[in-house]
């Protein structure tokens, strides 16, 4: 063995047992050093761009009960005077139910199982409710057996409250043609191993 290389040996093994015995050290956490002193105020940035307009658009419509009555297993809500480019397909439609005769401050937010209570909320006529939105911008309630799940007709001339939130983005939930494509996306978007 020459002495070059019992050197670098030598430097080598006293690295190693030097970097060990320094990262093995433990002891007592010392003691916070002093505040440092607060630095000067920074300049104001330029303003940024205009953000896009955002929205709040919600649409309430009280009804004292239902504008079309003509088939007995659904009572219809027409929606008029919407806002131009605002249908029932392309905005989210809440609704909320009541008595008739607005006797009562119960309401329910639809589809909702609706029993007999002890105020008559359903005039005698329990099940589930549920509504869809039609043609025309019209909101129908219809209601359900509790049991079968089959359509039964005669139903409560309920008031209603409809909220409209319009979108004004519509996005499918679906990935893209595309997106499947690239097998590295797919790969990254469901952390899938290589």
């Amino acid at each position: 063995m020459n002495t070059q290389s019992i050197f670098r040996t030598a430097v080598a093994a006293t690295l190693l047992t030097s970097s060990l015995l320094f990262t093995q050290c433990q002891g007592p956490q010392g003691e916070p050093g002093p505040q440092g002193e607060k630095g000067a105020t920074g300049d104001t940035g330029a303003t940024g761009p205009k953000g896009e307009t955002g929205t709040a658009n919600v649409i309430q419509y009280t009804f004292a009960g239902p504008t079309r009555t003509d088939n007995p297993y659904e009572w219809g809500y027409a929606l008029t005077n919407l806002p131009s480019g605002v249908t029932t397909a392309n905005s989210l439609i809440m609704m909320y139910v009541g008595p008739g005769n607005n006797a009562s401050s119960w309401t329910f937010a639809l589809p909702s199982i609706i029993g007999p209570s002890a105020n008559n909320f359903t005039e005698n006529r329990p099940g589930f409710y549920a509504f869809y939105k039609g043609a025309n911008s019209t909101v129908y309630l219809q209601r359900y057996s509790i049991s079968t799940g089959a359509s039964i007709p005669d139903i409560p001339r309920f008031s209603a409250k409809i909220v409209v939130v319009p979108a004004t983005v519509l996005r499918n939930g679906r990935y893209s043609a595309e997106f499947w494509q690239d097998y590295k996306t797919v790969q990254k978007a469901f952390n899938l191993p290589d």
